[in-house]
């Protein structure tokens, strides 16, 4: 079966690979110093996809998102989704340590961030792996000139607060929790 893209999307798609790989150059670049030569930021890739498979029922895994589904997760981002922002949180380039998958709202000036997982293996930076995907997503953000970042559908209350403690405010009627950039 093949599948037709119309000219504006490849158009599109061309011009946000762009945005998403001068994210991860600028994320890179701005990495405390101590985590210069251990944290590095990429693109949601196959190694990442196939590294993401060994969380899938390991213990203390809090969703059980199926990062590679063609409805919801990433396939689907990649072929309906060009103004998309993902990225992956590496250690030393061999430990996947968090995914993060997103796009702009319809008017563009909000990031909405859908998915949001860290390992739930052995993760070397275990409580700071949300801090990293939150500055690429701030990068991304000021990018493409969105002044909020949202993060949808909170799992628990244990997260809300979590975020709360990140300077993030809660929408209960909507279930988002967001931060305004500016």
């Amino acid at each position: 079966m093949s599948v037709f893209i119309s000219r504006s999307h490849m158009s599109t798609e061309s011009k946000y690979s762009k945005i998403r790989r001068e994210v991860v150059e600028m994320a890179n670049e701005l990495l405390p110093i101590h985590y210069k030569h251990s944290v590095s930021y990429g693109l949601i890739d196959m190694k990442a996809l196939m590294e993401h498979r060994s969380w899938h029922g390991a213990p203390g895994r809090k969703v059980n998102w199926d990062w590679e589904r063609g409805d919801y997760g990433y396939n689907h981002y990649l072929y309906q989704e060009p103004k998309r922002f993902e990225i992956a949180v590496w250690w030393r380039q061999m430990k996947l340590c968090g995914l993060s998958l997103g796009q702009p709202t319809w008017s563009g000036s909000r990031l909405r961030l859908d998915f949001i997982e860290a390992t739930p293996l052995d993760n070397p930076i275990k409580g700071l792996t949300f801090s990293f995907i939150e500055r690429a997503a701030e990068l991304y953000a000021m990018r493409i000139d969105a002044n909020e970042i949202r993060l949808m559908k909170p799992i628990s209350a244990g997260v809300i607060d979590y975020y709360g403690k990140k300077g993030y405010a809660y929408n209960s009627r909507e279930n988002y929790c967001y931060k305004v950039l500016r």
